[in-house]
């Protein structure tokens, strides 16, 4: 399944749910931060990349974590961005969900 999303009314452009986890992204600074919002003993996980190229990062959380430009994770202006990314056992390719946004802020 691939998903555009429009903005939130939150500071981040673009905000997405799947089972057990909570993605938001905020094109400006280029942050990502990964929320595990179900208790269920897998943590929220999430892939990045861009362009259609391998994976450039991964987040990996039980609670929630964030990685932005400002700490060494730059997503080059004008690349369409792809995230797979999941709240159960990532091992079911049925409970990833995959969303892709352009970063041209």
């Amino acid at each position: 399944m691939t998903l555009t999303a429009t903005g939130t009314a939150s500071a981040a452009d673009y905000t997405w749910t799947n089972p057990g986890a909570r993605l938001q992204v905020e094109k400006h600074g280029d942050v990502v931060k990964l929320c595990d919002t179900k208790n269920n003993g897998y943590p929220a996980f999430a892939s990045i990349s861009w362009d259609g190229g391998a994976s450039i990062y991964t987040i990996q959380t039980s609670h929630c974590a964030t990685k932005s430009a400002s700490n060494g994770y730059n997503i080059p202006e004008g690349k369409k961005v792809t995230i797979k990314f999941t709240g159960n056992d990532s091992d079911k390719p049925s409970d990833v969900k995959t969303v892709n946004f352009v970063n041209n802020r």
